[in-house]
């Protein structure tokens, strides 16, 4: 017991009975995918960095009872001190390019400057057995983006709901 120190507690989505039911399916699915079929999978993600941090996280030593120093004080800064955002994808043997995003993602952004620019080339390329993945924020699942893709025979990989751990892309953000 003696190496017993407080930690905190891991964190992650609360999932619903048909969310745990969905990303079952979704292993069992694809349980049996060979390298070949990976291979034509793009898995993309957008990030987006702060000039400050606000994980809150930074910690300081101090004495007991000087509480008060204003040299040990963190000054808060609204939105982050500003951010920029970036979206990119990544295949079995290569990546797209890095595209910036001009303040917040939208579903015309998203269609505008990743999905006919690098998406639609890339589906190009690799012929019918192109597959996407992406995940299910709402400007990417907006009505708007479905046509572009419909239209361009792009075919999204299944995303069961509160998953980011089966985008590759989210293990390498965290680096």
């Amino acid at each position: 017991m003696a190496n017993l120190r407080p930690r905190r507690p891991l964190r992650g989505p609360r999932l619903t009975r048909r969310q745990i039911a969905a990303r079952l399916q979704w292993a069992r699915e694809h349980q049996e995918w060979l390298l070949p079929q990976w291979r034509n999978v793009v898995f993309t993600d957008e990030v987006r960095f702060g000039l400050v941090s606000g994980d809150r996280r930074i910690r300081v030593w101090r004495e007991p009872g000087h509480d008060q120093r204003l040299n040990l004080a963190r000054e808060l800064v609204p939105y982050q001190g500003g951010s920029i955002m970036f979206w990119g994808g990544i295949m079995f043997n290569q990546r797209s390019p890095l595209i910036q995003i001009q303040g917040t993602m939208t579903a015309e952004i998203y269609e505008e400057n990743v999905i006919q620019p690098i998406i639609q080339p890339l589906r190009n390329e690799f012929g019918n057995n192109f597959i996407f993945m992406d995940d299910n924020a709402r400007p990417l699942r907006a009505r708007r983006v479905e046509p572009a893709l419909e239209m361009g025979q792009i075919v999204r990989l299944p995303w069961p709901a509160n998953s980011p751990d089966m985008n590759p892309m989210k293990t390498f953000g965290t680096l």
